[in-house]
């Protein structure tokens, strides 16, 4: 009980001198995450204070664990804020699944700059990209963080399943995160050489557009802006249905939708090597 009480007084103490010295008489204070960001501005002696909800918090653990000492806790500090802002409806929907307070909630979605996107993609490659992607067979691609929740090692399943289908096909996977290793150790251990782990780029549009099929495998997205992207540059998009994509796509308008489940993915990725952009349009995802 003691060692509960010393870290509670020092979770509280910590916040209060941070907030003290960093956040002094500003009119708008914004959060623009919660947990740590959230708990810090709920001290401010700002006019207003919003904190933005960039995750589907009901399928994990957000900010609990290493800002606050309960649900509660955290219930009140939000309490403090004069509304909070989603990324999506799904996120939103989340959101007051897991809380049990009567705040409002805002939906403003993540805005991206398309043109600068486009210029972006047209920026000269490297020679190690070139030859990356100078291969005449498609090229099925995510960016992405490479942790368990973004669905990498089932994307890696699904190329393996592929190949042992004779279905001619690269994977290309951008990123970093806490799986790369292990990822790419699952890679090198299979022996599946038309996969190809390329890790960050500060640039990955030049890469994205050289993409014949984006693919999000994520277990749970609050909104996906890289699916947005993608759509932003004509590459073709199949995703699971995983939260925020369903909104980017309008349920299925620009793009396919498909349960999230590996034999989903993959089916429908099959079908679109096999029937190509033109025709994957009449693929029913359902059947």
């Amino acid at each position: 009980a003691s060692d509960v009480y010393k870290r509670q007084t020092l979770l509280l103490l910590g916040y209060k001198i941070l907030s003290k010295f960093y956040c002094k008489n500003y009119d708008i204070a914004i959060a623009f995450k919660m947990g740590e960001c959230a708990k810090l501005v709920s001290f401010c002696n700002s006019k207003k204070k919003y904190c933005w909800i960039h995750s589907n918090v009901s399928d994990i653990n957000e900010s609990c664990f290493y800002s606050f000492n309960s649900l509660d806790e955290e219930c009140e500090s939000l309490k403090k804020f004069d509304s909070l802002i989603a990324v999506s409806e799904s996120s939103k929907y989340s959101f007051q699944k897991k809380y049990p307070v009567n705040l409002q909630i805002e939906v403003i979605y993540n805005p991206i700059d398309c043109k600068q996107i486009i210029k972006k993609s047209n920026e000269k490659l490297s020679s190690n990209d070139k030859l990356l992607l100078c291969e005449k067979k498609p090229i099925i691609g995510t960016i992405a963080r490479i942790d368990a929740n973004k669905g990498i090692e089932r994307l890696i399943n699904i190329s393996k399943r592929l190949t042992n289908k004779n279905i001619d096909h690269t994977l290309i996977i951008v990123g970093d995160g806490v799986d790369y290793n292990r990822c790419k150790k699952i890679i090198k251990d299979q022996k599946l050489n038309n996969i190809m782990m390329i890790g960050f780029r500060e640039n990955p549009y030049n890469i994205l557009k050289h993409f014949s099929l984006f693919v999000c495998s994520s277990y749970s997205e609050s909104y996906s802006i890289v699916t947005e992207e993608a759509l932003c540059l004509g590459i073709p998009v199949i995703s699971t249905k995983c939260g925020g994509p369903e909104e980017v796509l309008q349920n299925g308008k620009y793009g396919l939708l498909v349960e999230n489940s590996e034999d989903a993915l993959f089916e429908a990725i099959e079908k679109f090597l096999f029937l190509g952009i033109k025709d994957i349009e009449k693929y029913d995802a359902s059947n």
